[in-house]
């Protein structure tokens, strides 16, 4: 009994884990914060088959997912249009610094700057202590580089992920994951930290759903929610784990505990940059010839242009949220409309019963009366 009831329960959450991605193409739109199930190594196993089955939209390459043995997490990556803005921007200050470092008089330089490559979202699988039946973790990537050296390296040696609705723990769990999983061949991870102003637009959305429910702002109302004064916004942040490497052991160190480009009105903070180096961006075959003679040519992340980007596609994400908020009210609306129309009718047709029945009781106790009253003669006329 016991094992039909695991059973049971390993079928039911396999395939709630299947129409989870299923509805995918549905959830995008309205939906912000990555989705999450619990599965056990054999449950993921399952899952991942049905992933790589070719399922239309569903291919490997279509879905972006997070699986972590250790708390056996299966995580859908919701990407927003911050998400895209960020990455673009890393992705083309890296490109322009590739293409000046290949002009170095220095042959070591330019040969090594000539051999990394952009690295976009494959998934990475890491090997874990606690695999079972070759499960291992799997991480989709935001961003990051890659050097295409003779050992042909097989992951990027920086990754980059920009956190919205993680938190600052959960960017520091992938960090680990990502070096200690690779055994420091994943060296450096950049994490930009968008959580504060994620949580401010939560925040916004709900005083907007207030505004709608209480019938402040009207549906038909020319309102700007994206141009809207009263909206709040956060922070953001640079962070960054390097491996350490001492004797064969693999630690992660944190560099910059804080590295704040963004305040929390919304302002660059212009002496903030990121600043990494070819170092970071090379494996470990090239790495001591580089690592004194790449110093000189930093790849700096300005916070600036990086700050202006993001504040016009957060225009576009409250655009696309203000309808999601809209579309969710109105449908709510409508639903309480309906519901509220079948209940008057079922009262309507309780009532119409209770005087059905009325009728009846009524009618029987008259014709009760008449049958007493006839006898009551006919006992009369006797005497």
């Amino acid at each position: 009994m016991a094992k039909q009831r695991k059973s049971k329960v390993d079928k039911a959450r396999v395939q709630d884990a299947i129409n989870l991605i299923k509805s995918v193409p549905t959830i995008r739109r309205t939906r912000v914060k990555n989705p999450t199930r619990t599965l056990t190594p054999e449950q993921y196993a399952q899952v991942f088959k049905f992933i790589d089955s070719g399922n239309d939209m569903y291919e490997l390459g279509k879905l972006r997912y997070d699986y972590t043995l250790s708390t056996k997490q299966f995580e859908i990556r919701m990407p927003t249009e911050l998400h895209g803005v960020v990455i673009s921007f890393f992705m083309e200050s890296y490109l322009i610094w590739r293409t000046e470092i290949r002009k170095s008089n220095d042959a070591v330089i330019s040969s090594a700057a000539e051999t990394t490559r952009s690295y976009g979202s494959a998934d990475i699988r890491l090997p874990s202590p606690t695999a079972v039946s070759g499960v291992r973790n799997m991480k989709s990537p935001d961003g990051g580089i890659q050097h295409r050296c003779e050992l042909r390296c097989p992951r990027p040696t920086l990754v980059l992920e920009v956190g919205w609705s993680e938190t600052r723990e959960q960017l520091k769990e992938k960090a680990e994951h990502y070096i200690l999983g690779s055994k420091g061949k994943i060296r450096t991870v950049v994490a930009v930290d968008l959580g504060e102003m994620y949580a401010a637009e939560q925040k916004n959305e709900a005083r907007l759903r207030r505004l709608y429910r209480k019938g402040t702002l009207d549906m038909d109302s020319p309102y700007s929610y994206s141009e809207d004064e009263n909206n709040k916004t956060g922070g953001a942040s640079f962070l960054v784990w390097r491996a350490k490497i001492i004797d064969g052991t693999v630690t992660v160190g944190r560099v910059r505990e804080q590295q704040r480009f963004r305040n929390t009105t919304g302002d660059a903070i212009q002496s903030a940059s990121l600043s990494l180096s070819l170092k970071d961006c090379v494996c470990e075959g090239i790495l001591e010839s580089v690592a004194n003679r790449g110093r000189g040519y930093p790849l700096e992340i300005q916070s600036e242009a990086l700050c202006q980007l993001i504040d016009e596609d957060l225009i576009q994400y409250r655009k696309s949220r203000a309808e999601v908020v809209r579309d969710d009210i109105e449908a709510k609306r409508e639903k309480n409309k309906h519901e509220g129309k079948n209940k008057a009718k079922q009262q309507d047709t309780v009532q119409g019963v209770r005087m059905h029945d009325n009728e009846g009781v009524l009618g029987r106790v008259s014709e009760l009366g008449r049958l007493i009253s006839t006898r009551i003669r006919g006992r009369r006329n006797q005497m």
